[in-house]
């Protein structure tokens, strides 16, 4: 064999090393993303690519053999051509010319290229990996085999990414599988962990709790009124609670007449600062329906349940506001609103620019202004706003009426 043959050789082989590394680099970095939009083309490319990526070991088998036969080769030859050349001294430097060629062309180069270009570039490598994958079937075989007994294949699940997810999701309301509402509640779900448990949980002026020492006859009476299904039980005093009361546990013994300690059952506490989404797994990992919320010093908060949980995703999809944003207009100028809604909420709603460093509600921000807690049917004006109190109980008021006044 001539030189210029062999060199023209040599030349290909590199090049099909780089073919082989930049193949392996663009297959392995696609994301889920990418693949996504694969399953959606047409094109025989993308169908091939998403294909062979649901055998990756097989994938990698094909690839490894190949760009290990091209560099043995390659080096063989560029070793021979050097012998020739130089005699024995042309193995040294063919060992050392060859590694910084494969490394440079047949490795680094083609790895750089490939992780910018990785769709393109394994749609286009995609047809002949899988025509090199079926002739080498026999050895690809029998690699698969032998590390089979190395290394077992684990079957495993595969994690989303919430952008992930939301694109699966958007991709299958695009085709019909996923309803509207559907798309629109899981979309919800995903977006909990931008809440905390503070902006849902009922707070502690508005827990009904029992004392311990409530007889059973009278615990039945109050749940009655109050139609919970489950009640804080505290101990001394109201921050103090020791465990939660279920309704359907009280009507069992008044059933049967008896009278005795409550039927307390344990509860579980959980911070203010914990985000939904981490509540909602809090939720179905402990099988409860009601925690008791602490702040960062560990006093009581308020308590939050899974109802709650539930009306911030499905208020959230139907456009219906939670009980702390419930407001309503009575005319262009005058809206009734409850006091618990949010400062930020409310100057979004009413066109207002209130700003209260220390409060986080209206009815805070009322309070705050004028120094203490005003009786219902009260009116004053702080500002540009006149305010009338709608209804408020001893310790805290429940609803507004806010009129914007001109000078």
């Amino acid at each position: 064999m001539d030189l210029p043959l062999q060199l023209f050789l040599l030349l290909v082989l590199l090049l099909l090393s780089g073919f082989f590394s930049s193949a392996e680099t663009a297959f392995f970095s696609l994301s889920r993303l990418q693949l996504g939009r694969m399953r959606q083309e047409k094109s025989s490319e993308a169908k091939l690519v998403v294909s062979q990526l649901q055998h990756p070991r097989r994938l990698l088998t094909s690839v490894l053999v190949g760009n290990t036969l091209v560099n043995v080769l390659a080096a063989s030859l560029a070793t021979s051509v050097l012998i020739a050349l130089l005699g024995d001294k042309g193995v040294w430097i063919a060992t050392f010319f060859m590694t910084l060629l494969i490394l440079a062309v047949g490795e680094i180069a083609p790895k750089s290229i490939a992780v910018h270009n990785s769709e393109r570039l394994a749609k286009r490598a995609a047809l002949p990996l899988y025509l090199f994958s079926t002739a080498i079937l026999p050895v690809r075989e029998a690699l698969r085999a032998l590390t089979q007994l190395i290394y077992p294949e684990e079957q495993k699940i595969a994690r989303l990414t919430e952008d992930e997810l939301k694109t699966m999701i958007t991709l299958g309301h695009s085709r019909g599988v996923v309803a509207g509402f559907e798309k629109e509640t899981i979309t919800h779900i995903l977006e909990l962990e931008q809440t905390t448990v503070k902006e849902i949980m009922t707070p502690r002026v508005e827990v009904f709790s029992l004392e311990e020492s409530t007889s059973l006859s009278e615990a039945c009476r109050l749940v009655k009124e109050r139609r919970y299904s489950r009640v804080p039980v505290y101990r001394g005093s109201k921050e103090n609670i020791v465990g939660i009361v279920y309704a359907k546990d009280l009507l069992a013994y008044q059933g049967e007449g008896q009278e005795g300690p409550l039927p307390v059952r344990e509860v579980d506490f959980v911070p203010q600062t914990k985000r939904l989404n981490q509540l909602l797994a809090e939720f179905q990992g402990r099988k409860k329906h009601l925690f008791v919320v602490v702040d960062e010093y560990g006093a009581l908060a308020g308590v939050v349940t899974l109802d709650d949980l539930l009306e911030e995703v499905v208020g959230r999809v139907i456009n219906q506001p939670t009980r702390r944003e419930r407001y309503k207009f009575t005319d262009q100028n005058t809206i009734r609103v409850s006091a618990r809604m949010e400062i930020e909420r409310f100057n979004q709603i009413f066109g207002t620019t209130i700003e209260a460093e220390d409060v986080e509600t209206v009815g805070g921000f009322v309070i705050n202004k004028i120094g203490r807690i005003p009786t219902t049917g009260e009116s004053f004006r702080i500002d540009q706003l006149q305010i009338k109190v709608i209804e408020a109980q001893r310790n805290r008021i429940v609803e507004l009426e806010i009129k914007k006044v001109r000078e």
